[in-house]
């Protein structure tokens, strides 16, 4: 009889409270709605299997989603800041648009090369990647995995298990409310952006 799977499961926590379009980055704002976040958080649990590990940012609003899908779960949850959002550096708070609109040659020279490139006073793509990487090359699955993140880590993540480049990572969405699932011993294709059960 083989032996099941192990599988990645990848979930970007809820709306937070900020500005809407703002790079939140670093920032520590907490969810928008915890009880909202809960009602989904069973819906995934009920997919998981048992026993589990369970990893999250340690920004708030990654640790309010995880707390209650761990428990659940009957898991310990482990607390990284190898899985927070990318620094935006002096542009934390503000919207693309504000950034363009402030500072037009900085920003330009951002986009023309965003990947190797860090933000002011923030990080770079490749920063994030490397971080992330670095954080999964300790983990050592001993059945699935859950991480609980932010679209930029999520993506990072992905990319590295799956050797996506940064514009693949980078195109790939999430929605709230929505999750993706690796299989890491590669026996069946990754799902991406999947409604939880209704």
């Amino acid at each position: 009889m083989t032996a099941p799977s192990k599988r990645l499961w990848l979930w970007v926590h809820g709306p937070a409270r900020a500005p809407a379009g703002s790079l939140i980055g670093w920032q520590d704002p907490p969810l928008v709605d915890r009880h909202a976040e809960r009602a989904q958080v069973t819906k995934l649990a009920g997919m998981i299997a048992r026993p589990a590990q369970v990893y999250a940012s340690d920004r708030r609003r990654a640790r309010q989603a995880a707390r209650p899908l761990a428990r659940t779960l009957g898991a310990r949850l482990e607390i990284t800041a190898a899985l927070r959002e990318i620094d935006y550096g002096r542009w934390t708070g503000l919207t693309w648009a504000d950034v363009r609109h402030r500072e037009p040659e900085t920003y330009a020279a951002y986009m023309a090369s965003w990947h190797a490139t860090a933000m002011p006073e923030g990080e770079s793509q490749a920063d994030l990647q490397e971080r992330v990487s670095r954080w999964w090359k300790r983990i050592k699955p001993a059945g699935d995995v859950v991480v609980v993140g932010h679209l930029g880590s999520i993506r990072a993540l992905a990319a590295e298990i799956l050797g996506w480049g940064a514009e693949d990572a980078l195109g790939v969405a999430l929605a709230r409310g929505h999750y993706a699932v690796l299989d890491l011993d590669g026996q069946r294709p990754p799902g991406w952006n999947l409604p939880l059960p209704a």
